[in-house]
């Protein structure tokens, strides 16, 4: 069993910060808040698309599976995100379109030069595993 880890969860609450500044929360186009939470993996699912036909993963990745307060919650350490649901199938569905959101964020900040240097190498490792199609 996988000893205990803090991990730190976005909560939306509102409009965006600053892109430039490297805020992860602003990847979904929201402020955000963080909120300390530790608890223990359960397992892990490989998830091998992301939902959408324009966007498709080289390999599957890997994401942890927690229950919290009736909800299960997945984590990608990949892609630095999570998704929540009431039950395994939502919260895989959750975590693809937050997967999706997060990479067109990136993608269009990036065109726009506007990334963090910290951003710019976390898009760099978002870019050898999801090939995007026309």
């Amino acid at each position: 069993m996988e000893s205990e880890r803090e991990r730190i969860l976005y909560r939306t609450l509102g409009p965006s910060p600053d892109p430039s500044r490297g805020d992860p929360a602003a990847a979904v186009g929201r402020r955000a808040v963080a909120a300390r939470v530790s608890i223990t993996a359960e397992q892990t699912v490989s998830i091998g698309t992301l939902g959408t036909q324009r966007l498709r993963l080289l390999r599957p990745i890997d994401a942890e599976v927690r229950h919290e307060d009736g909800k299960v919650i997945l984590w990608s350490d990949d892609f630095c995100t999570w998704g929540s649901g009431p039950h395994l199938t939502a919260a895989i569905r959750d975590l693809q379109v937050a997967m999706v959101d997060y990479f067109d964020w990136l993608a269009e900040y990036a065109a726009q030069d506007k990334l963090s240097p910290r951003l710019q190498r976390e898009f760099a490792a978002l870019q050898a595993i999801v090939e995007v199609r026309p």
